[in-house]
């Protein structure tokens, strides 16, 4: 077996654990405390969506939405579906945590926006 292909399979199920792991975290942090979550929503967006659901509701569905494909990461199934579900819940995640007025993004959105470059990444090289 060829090593370099060795480093790369194995470095791919790394970044997938990871993800899958980080998801789920935060998935499950939003179903069973959702106030731990609430905080890191920009005020009007907590306004727009208590307009339509409430709070506990939406964190309750944004928690199952990074639940649902982190398993899928995790083990495989419907794989490249799972990482550009990921890579869809990311994108709002990362608008909330930028401030546009000055255009400064924080330390988190920067994270983020580096987790979803790799997301993307797994998502093309998957077949």
């Amino acid at each position: 077996m060829n090593q370099e292909y060795s480093y790369s399979r194995y470095s791919k199920i790394f970044l997938r654990i990871s993800i899958a792991a980080l998801f789920l975290f935060f998935g499950a942090l939003a179903v069973l405390r959702p106030e731990t979550q609430i905080v890191w929503i920009r005020k009007e967006f907590l306004n727009l969506i208590s307009d339509f659901l409430g709070i506990k509701v939406f964190m309750f569905i944004l928690g199952v939405l990074q639940i649902v494909p982190a398993m899928g990461v995790l083990f495989n199934f419907y794989l490249k579906w799972s990482l550009w579900l990921i890579a869809l819940i990311l994108i709002p995640i990362i608008i909330n945590l930028i401030n546009f007025s000055v255009l400064l993004a924080n330390d988190i959105a920067l994270r983020d926006i580096v987790i979803l470059a790799t997301v993307i990444y797994l998502a093309t090289e998957e077949r």
